[in-house]
């Protein structure tokens, strides 16, 4: 998967579909396309951004981790604000909700850090076509 040093160009949160697109590309040399990373069945995700963000890691980590280490934050925002959705009344209600989830964190070089949990990332061709690639984990 290429994404290192790319910047965020834009990225699309599609409530319907439940998918996040990030359109990434390398704008100090026109003759690369821009590229999509595609979050699919998405339940859950945090951004923290800036203009001008560029993508240092994406990678997956160990939802169990990611729960337990979150769990007091989760629960206090889900009793404040509603979030996140996928947060249910403890650490073990939210893993047998969450079973079929991953999540990954994504880091960068400048401006930008969060998390997405769904079912699966890939990286559709350039060109747009029909068959996207799945990512490897790097986690």
């Amino acid at each position: 998967m290429k994404y290192h040093d790319y910047h965020i160009l834009r990225y699309i949160v599609d409530c319907v579909s439940n998918e996040i697109t990030f359109d990434i590309g390398y704008p100090y040399s026109p003759s690369v396309p821009e590229e999509k990373i595609v979050f699919s069945d998405v339940v859950g995700y945090s951004f923290q951004d800036a203009l001008g963000s560029i993508i240092l890691d994406i990678q997956e980590i160990d939802l169990k981790y990611f729960v337990e280490t979150h769990a007091s934050k989760f629960q206090k925002s889900f009793h404040l604000n509603g979030i996140p959705k996928f947060w249910k009344e403890d650490v073990s209600e939210t893993m047998r909700e969450l079973s079929e989830k991953k999540v990954w964190k994504i880091e960068s070089s400048i401006g930008f850090d969060g998390y997405v949990v769904a079912s699966k990332i890939s990286q559709p061709e350039p060109d747009g076509g029909p068959n996207p690639v799945p990512l490897r984990s790097t986690g």
